[in-house]
């Protein structure tokens, strides 16, 4: 659900194409979807043993994406680099249908600030997220903070805190990243996208 009224079903999810590489596109959503705990217990974990991860690549790859969306969604290897700043361990390479930027990724595709700063959905607003009278929304990102029970988010104002917050609070929004087999037959003209675009895949309820 993305308006907060569940009574009129779901709405299609907005992304921005953030890099095309072999006919891959790589989207990220232009909105928080929802606002979720990096995990739900207070303890030390990376990337692979979040909570957010495990939700990510299970409910919510079943419940946004139709069977036929969810084959052209590519299984990827990533590598979650330590945090740079403080040293604290990324947990290495994970393989997720559906993930968060790291830091890393975060400066390499979001270098204008205004692509950083995002607006909650109303739902997620409802879910929580705090704006602190910008209208934008913090949202999580995949690196560990300052120690393993602090993950890494943008602020509100597009800003990166290396330092984090503790993986369980609520008030951070969800971002999904994920990688888009481009098939011609099937996909029609989201073989023309470029960086920056954006349109419309899948449906968040």
């Amino acid at each position: 659900e993305q308006d907060n009224n569940p009574s009129n079903g779901p709405e299609p999810i907005e992304w921005q194409v953030l890099d095309v590489t072999g006919g891959d596109l790589l989207l990220m959503s232009v909105y928080g979807l929802d606002t979720k705990p990096y995990n739900d217990s207070y303890r030390w974990v990376t990337w692979k043993e979040s909570t957010i991860r495990q939700w990510l690549n299970g409910e919510f790859f079943r419940t946004a994406f139709t069977q036929e969306e969810r084959v052209l969604i590519k299984k990827v290897s990533l590598n979650t680099a330590d945090n740079p700043t403080y040293g604290t361990s990324g947990g290495g390479m994970a393989k997720d249908r559906v993930t968060l930027l790291s830091l890393e990724e975060a400066g390499t595709y979001l270098l204008e600030t205004k692509y950083r700063r995002t607006k909650p959905t109303a739902y997620a607003k409802a879910q929580g997220a705090a704006t602190h009278g910008t209208g934008n929304g913090s949202w999580w990102l995949r690196t560990a903070g300052f120690d393993a029970a602090r993950a890494a988010y943008m602020n509100e104002m597009g800003k990166v805190d290396e330092y984090g917050t503790v993986g369980t609070d609520t008030d951070k929004m969800v971002r999904p990243v994920i990688r888009l087999e481009v098939i011609s037959d099937f996909s029609g003209d989201l073989s023309a996208l470029r960086a920056g675009d954006h349109f419309t895949f899948g449906s968040y309820e």
